[in-house]
């Protein structure tokens, strides 16, 4: 038995069910296996498929967020004394329903919150974001502040978005 769990969706496909694949794609598994002499080191266990993260990637009025657009904005000379880059990120809807991204991001030790940092992390985000997603800056372009992201810092290491010892998750489901 295998326990795995850090955000990707996969599947268990029994060997029955690998040779069917490849016949619908023209080849013969035991064929390939035998011509390459591989006889002694395949078992008929079972394949593991991983593919696609869950938490990678958001969307916010059908533009596509990814992490590394916004990791790019908080990777700024002029922050990096305040920040860790460390984030997760959520697309959430106010009470009119309508969609807002927040970003929750790391305090370096001993850093606090000001309306500054506020202003130079979202500037520096939307920035990365309008030159990295067409959609975002389409979106932008049309809904003028309406696809500004909400930034929340939180203390270094607070155990709700930037708990030790566990993988960081870049983008969580609300």
């Amino acid at each position: 038995m295998i326990r795995y769990e850090i955000g990707d969706n996969g599947s268990v496909l029994d060997f029955s069910a690998v040779e069917k694949i490849f016949r619908s794609e023209g080849l013969d598994l035991r064929r390939e296996i035998r011509k390459r002499r591989l006889e002694d080191t395949v078992t008929e266990l079972p394949f593991v498929s991983i593919y696609e993260r869950t938490d990678f990637s958001t969307k916010l009025y059908g533009a596509i967020i990814y992490p590394e657009y916004v990791k790019a904005g908080l990777q700024n000379e002029d922050l990096e004394k305040y920040i860790t880059s460390k984030f997760t990120m959520f697309t959430k809807t106010d009470e009119k329903q309508d969609e807002y991204l927040e970003i929750n991001i790391e305090l370096k030790p001993g850093t606090t919150e000001s309306d500054w940092l506020v202003r130079e992390v979202a500037l520096s985000i939307i920035n990365s974001l309008m030159g990295r997603s067409a959609e975002y800056k389409n979106n932008a372009d049309m809904m003028p502040g309406r696809v500004e992201p909400k930034i929340i810092f939180w203390p270094h290491e607070h155990p709700v978005h930037f708990q030790t010892g566990i993988k960081q998750k870049w983008v969580k489901k609300t």
